[in-house]
């Protein structure tokens, strides 16, 4: 409200936020740097690209159809569909690292073929009513 009653557009308020999100994100990088003796560098290459590749990409991807369609509900539906899918991909193949990939093939490959193929005790282990 400040930045508004100083007669400084609305926008400003966007910047400010983000100016603050930034020095807080610094703020927390010294005290982990500090507490856990993790260099910033490991984690900018090891966590934050990653996440920032997949992030701008999956937002780039579903930016797109802001160009190619009118404003609708198709339009909406169509960019989270895209959005996710990105996302998902782009973070499986560069934010995941291999035992990620691995404990996540693991559970799903467990959790699946249960649901799939009409086990019975799948029921039961979802926590079903018991006059399914």
């Amino acid at each position: 409200g400040w930045l508004l009653r100083l007669r400084h557009p609305p926008g400003a308020v966007g910047v400010a936020a983000l100016a603050a999100s930034v020095l807080l994100l610094g703020g927390r990088l010294w005290f982990v740097r500090r507490l856990l003796d993790l260099p910033v560098r490991a984690w900018v290459g090891g966590v934050f690209l990653p996440c920032l590749t997949a992030g701008l990409s999956a937002t780039g991807a579903g930016a797109l159809w802001l160009v190619w369609m009118e404003p609708t509900p198709w339009r909406l539906a169509a960019s989270a569909m895209t959005s996710v899918t990105v996302l998902v991909l782009i973070a499986w193949r560069v934010a995941l690292n291999t035992e990620e990939r691995d404990v996540i093939l693991r559970k799903l490959s467990a959790r699946l073929p249960a649901r799939l193929g009409g086990d019975p005790d799948a029921k039961k282990s979802r926590g079903s009513l018991p006059n399914d």
